[in-house]
């Protein structure tokens, strides 16, 4: 899609210290080289970094790299550019034991690392993130402060997911998709969505062919009417998406609506003591973050309700 659209793309891997190889695009114009600092852009949950070259000259990738910043898509583990492991496979369940405490201490860092690496521009990193993008550096901002300080200059948070209690469509499919997930964990199914030629051909097919409206009038219900997103966009959205995930960051996205804060994966009061020295999960100190942040955020986006 990048080179289609007539920029440069270049493919970095970095492997964290639990073993997942990820994969970060390097995007730049053709026309120019990079004169601002580099900029990483972090996609949301069930998706990927194709999120951000899809839509053509309107492309978030695309305008960042006409503007002469040095543009980085970052790929979390699991999903289609990062679904490789130094001994694991997706068809494995052990793969899939991770949640959003894991990659925020684990992919966020290893990915912004190698662009700090590879550009020699530590500190000057802006992070921007989407969705499940957003939730992942304030975890990792939040406990690392001082590291992070050292990669990124500052944060812009699009769509930003932090508490999620009275947010209507949670609510809606709480009861039903807890009891789903337990299901999946008795039955040892810990990811979902990673046979990626066979859903996106069902998708691709029952959107285009079946009930084109309906799959628009999802991504409406979602993240809210966009005029930015066109009937013509649909077919190559799900060409990439859904992508890969784990059970166990959605299970601690309920959790963190169910318990109406902001708190690391709860294993249950025994696991919660052996692993966090307490019962309960300790929760994420917002406060702690020292770079700056801005957050941006759609007033129909489904998944997001203002807290006050």
């Amino acid at each position: 899609m990048v080179e289609r659209h007539g920029y440069n793309v270049k493919r970095h891997s970095t492997t964290t210290d639990d073993g997942y190889i990820l994969t970060v695009f390097r995007v730049t114009s053709k026309s120019k080289e990079p004169t601002k600092f580099p900029v990483f852009v972090q996609h949301g949950i069930v998706t990927n970094s194709a999120n951000w070259v899809d839509i053509s000259n309107r492309s978030l990738a695309f305008r960042l790299a006409d503007e002469g910043y040095d543009v980085w898509l970052g790929n979390i583990r699991g999903s289609t550019y990062s679904n490789k492991h130094k001994s694991l496979n997706v068809n494995m369940p052990e793969y899939w034991n991770f949640n959003l405490d894991t990659m925020a201490q684990k992919d966020i860092p290893s990915q912004l690392k190698l662009v700090a690496n590879e550009t020699g521009k530590a500190g000057e990193i802006i992070y921007i993130g989407h969705s499940m993008g957003t939730t992942l550096i304030f975890m990792y901002a939040s406990e690392y402060p001082e590291e992070t300080r050292e990669l990124i200059q500052g944060l812009v948070a699009l769509a930003p997911v932090v508490y999620l209690n009275g947010v209507p469509l949670i609510e809606l499919v709480k009861p039903l998709a807890s009891l789903i997930i337990k299901m999946l964990n008795i039955i040892n199914v810990k990811g979902l969505l990673y046979h990626e030629v066979l859903v996106h051909r069902l998708f691709t097919n029952f959107c285009k062919n079946v009930a084109p409206i309906v799959c628009g009038q999802l991504i409406n219900l979602i993240g809210g009417k966009s005029v930015q997103f066109s009937p013509e966009d649909l077919p190559l959205f799900t060409s990439y998406w859904p992508g890969g995930v784990s059970i166990y960051p959605l299970e601690q996205y309920l959790q963190i609506a169910q318990s109406k804060k902001f708190q690391k994966f709860d294993h249950g009061k025994r696991k919660n003591k052996k692993i966090y020295g307490q019962s309960e999960p300790p929760t994420y100190v917002l406060s702690n973050i020292n770079v700056p942040a801005r957050l941006l955020y759609g007033t129909q986006d489904g998944l997001f309700l203002p807290q006050v």
